[in-house]
């Protein structure tokens, strides 16, 4: 029950709050695994809720056609266009693909800049020996640069 003279505060990003009493608010630090799991929880939701062509259109305005379709694993470029305009559908493995690059700039986009994401892909990381991770995701290791873009928004 909320005192009316009291104003809603709006919780931080890294912290809840609970109600204590009538009017009383306390404020408690969530864990920030639990803070990054929530944020991979939602990239995937995002990833997973697009069709084809609306997944497809975002990750080639934000990487452009070739970055995406290197990352996905297809040689023709043209062909993730195709697919952000609904004239073809991607088989399954590339849909699937698709899908974990979009959570990965998702996770991303939740710690930094639009505009940097791009930049982090191609990048050298440490987490991916020194690796762009963008190159690490093309090589079927979608899984490690997940993990990067978590440890990287958990640092931020």
């Amino acid at each position: 029950m909320w005192n009316s003279s009291v104003p809603e505060m709006e919780p931080m990003r890294s912290r809840r709050w609970t109600e204590v009493g009538p009017w009383v608010l306390e404020e408690q630090e969530e864990s920030t695994m639990t803070t990054v799991e929530s944020v991979v929880e939602d990239a995937q939701r995002i990833a997973m809720e697009k069709d084809t062509a609306e997944l497809a259109g975002d990750l080639q305005g934000l990487l452009g056609q070739k970055l995406v379709a290197y990352a996905v694993g297809d040689k023709h470029p043209k062909t993730i266009g195709r697919y952000a305009r609904s004239e073809r559908e991607p088989d399954d493995s590339t849909r699937e693909r698709l899908i974990n690059l979009g959570i990965v700039v998702e996770v991303l986009r939740a710690g930094m800049h639009e505009g940097t994401v791009k930049n982090w892909l191609l990048g050298s990381n440490q987490r991916l020996k020194g690796r762009a991770p963008i190159a690490v995701f093309h090589d079927g290791h979608m899984a490690e640069v997940i993990g990067a873009a978590k440890a990287f928004v958990t640092r931020r």
